[in-house]
């Protein structure tokens, strides 16, 4: 059950990337494939739950049923971070509700210290409401856990930048630069250049 869930999981990700782009139609069918067969093989369960959640928010764009499934499969095993997780993105990036998404990513990161992904998303929220100490904070935890990560990178930036301090975010982002994989200097690049 877990690689098929993590195959759908895959899937549905890389057209989230290709969001604002047309996305391809064979994709989007190898991704409702690898959904549906994780349903049969589990029915009901939390991986079901998880793998419809990833395609309902990335494909369907139903943002209000992407939330039932999250919470119904963090009620069903409240020790898996991906729910937290995952409720919290869907609330920070596509709900705009980021204090609400704060506190998910919060639980994420007491319960597994070492998700560089969660302090960053953490960071990004908190950024976002303005509570910029403790954005600050979380973008330096994630930094310190994997200096390489282009992710770590951008929310330590963002906060800078949120807070209105453009020559902190250059100098951390011409100081971190050098660590993070070349494919991610040109995304980090952007900001050097105003973006």
């Amino acid at each position: 059950i877990f690689p098929e869930a993590g195959h759908a999981e895959d899937i549905t990700r890389a057209l989230q990337v290709a969001n604002g782009r047309t996305v391809d139609p064979a994709l989007v069918a190898e991704a409702k494939t690898a959904v549906n067969r994780v349903e049969a093989l589990a029915p009901g369960s939390s991986q079901s739950l998880l793998a419809r959640s990833y395609f309902v928010r990335v494909i369907d764009a139903d943002y209000d049923s992407t939330r039932v499934l999250l919470e119904q499969g963090a009620r069903m095993a409240p020790g898996d971070t991906r729910f937290a997780g995952n409720l919290g993105l869907l609330l920070h990036q596509n709900l705009g509700r980021s204090a609400e998404a704060a506190a998910y990513f919060r639980r994420v990161t007491a319960l597994d210290p070492s998700n560089i992904n969660m302090h960053a998303s953490l960071a990004l929220a908190l950024g976002a409401i303005d509570s910029l100490t403790a954005a600050r904070a979380a973008a330096e935890r994630a930094h310190a856990l994997l200096p390489s990560s282009a992710n770590t990178v951008r929310a330590r930036v963002f906060v800078e930048l949120r807070a209105g301090d453009t020559t902190a975010a250059r100098t951390f982002l011409r100081r971190a630069m050098p660590a993070v994989t070349d494919g991610e200097s040109a995304v980090l690049l952007g900001y050097e250049l105003g973006w």
